[in-house]
C-alpha cells in the first residue's frame, strides 16, 4: 500500500460501522479481499485499498457476530465509500488535516540512520489499556518508506492517520511487540514495582524477542526512548539485561528512525487494542485520565460492574483511588 504526497497532504476522514458476520464476508467478497490469519493479531480481519486511496478494514470483535468496518482516505470518499454498504444509517465519521510537512532529503536531521534496533512506549499515561512497547530493526534500505510515511513527526500524527499507516509498517518493518494488560500492570505496583520497572522489562524483554526471532547480532546498537536514567534501567532489568550496547536519550523519535518506528507501531496496536475494549465494554472510552475519564470509568462499574470493568483500568491511578473512595 504506498501512499502519495497529495493522499497525506488533504483532509482526511475516518468512518466506521458495526456489521454481523454475514455483512462483513459479503464487504470482504466485494473488495476480493483475502482473510487475515495472524496469530499475533487475532482481530484482525481483511485488510483492501481502492484504486480511490481509501483503506478499508475489517476487525473482529470479542463477539464472533459482530464486525467492524473502518474506511479511511480522502474527506468525502471514505464515507461515500461506506454508504455502498449502509446507506440508510448513521456512522461514526471523523475528520482530520494531516500537518503540511515540506519534504526533506532521506533521513534528514537523525542522528544515525545505519543498521539499529529501537523501541518505544504507549499507554503509560492512559488510566484505561494496556502498556505497550514495540522494538523495531531498522536498515538504511527502509529509510524511503520511513520518509514518505512521515514517520519521524509521530508526534504530530493523529490517531487515525496512524491507523493508515500502521498495518503498511507492521508489514515492512521487522519488529516485534510486547503488551502488558492493565490489570497486570496493576498486579505489579501492588507489589511494590514502580511503573518504571515494568517499562524497563517490557522493553528489554522487546528487545530479546526482536534479537531472537530475526536472529540478530549482539553488535548492533539498541536505542531506547528514555524513559529512566540508565543505572535504574539496569538496575531494574538486572542479569536479563540484553548484550548489544544500548543508548538512552528522551526525544528518540527524532533521533533515530528505528525508535520513531517503533512509536507508531506500538501506538498502532494500541489503537486495535482499544478499539477490541470499547466494542467489549459497549461504550466510547476517552483516552488518558482526564476527568472525563473518571465519568466513563463510573458510569461503566453501573453498567458492567466493577470486576468487569477493572480488568481494563490501571488501578493505582488517581480515577480510581477518586471514583472508589
Amino acid at each position: 500500500m504506498t501512499l502519495r504526497k497529495n493522499d497525506i497532504l488533504e483532509m482526511m476522514e475516518l468512518t466506521k460501522f458495526k456489521v454481523n458476520k454475514a455483512k462483513a464476508l459479503e464487504i470482504m467478497d466485494y473488495y476480493k479481499a483475502t482473510e487475515i490469519n495472524d496469530t499475533n493479531h487475532p482481530y484482525d480481519l481483511f485488510i483492501h485499498k481502492t484504486k480511490d486511496g481509501i483503506v478499508v478494514k475489517g476487525f473482529k470483535t470479542k463477539n464472533p457476530d459482530v464486525f467492524t468496518m473502518t474506511f479511511f482516505g480522502a474527506d468525502g470518499k471514505a464515507s461515500l465509500e461506506a454508504s455502498i454498504f449502509m446507506p440508510n444509517i448513521k456512522v461514526e465519521t471523523s475528520s482530520f488535516e494531516y500537518p503540511n510537512i515540506k519534504t526533506q532529503p532521506l533521513g534528514k536531521g537523525y542522528e544515525d540512520t545505519g543498521i539499529q534496533i529501537g523501541s518505544d512506549e504507549v499507554g503509560v499515561g492512559d488510566f484505561f489499556g494496556p502498556m505497550i512497547v514495540t522494538a523495531a530493526y531498522f536498515t538504511p534500505s527502509d529509510m524511503k518508506l520511513i520518509d514518505q510515511l512521515h514517520v519521524k513527526d509521530s508526534k504530530k500524527l493523529t490517531d487515525a492517520y496512524m491507523m493508515q499507516i500502521g498495518p503498511e509498517l507492521r508489514r515492512s518493518i521487522k519488529h516485534f511487540t510486547v503488551l502488558c494488560s492493565a490489570s497486570k500492570v496493576s498486579s505489579y505496583e501492588d507489589k511494590g514495582f514502580s511503573t518504571h520497572w515494568v517499562l524497563a522489562h517490557l522493553h528489554n524483554l522487546a528487545h530479546q524477542k526482536l534479537i531472537e526471532k530475526y536472529k540478530l547480532g549482539d553488535e548492533i546498537v539498541v536505542y531506547v526512548d528514555q524513559f529512566e536514567r540508565e543505572e535504574l534501567y539496569k538496575k531494574y532489568v538486572g542479569e536479563s539485561l540484553i548484550e548489544n550496547p544500548i543508548i538512552f536519550k528522551v526525544k528518540g523519535e527524532s533521533r533515530w528512525p528505528s525508535v520513531a518506528i517503533a512509536s507508531v507501531i506500538s501506538r498502532y496496536e494500541f489503537l486495535l487494542y482499544w478499539q477490541q475494549m470499547e466494542s467489549k465494554l459497549g461504550i466510547t472510552i476517552p483516552k488518558g485520565a482526564g476527568s472525563d475519564v473518571d465519568k466513563v470509568y463510573k458510569k461503566l462499574i453501573e453498567s458492567k460492574g466493577k470486576e468487569t470493568v477493572d480488568k481494563y483500568v490501571k488501578t493505582f491511578f488517581r480515577n480510581y483511588k477518586k471514583t472508589n473512595e
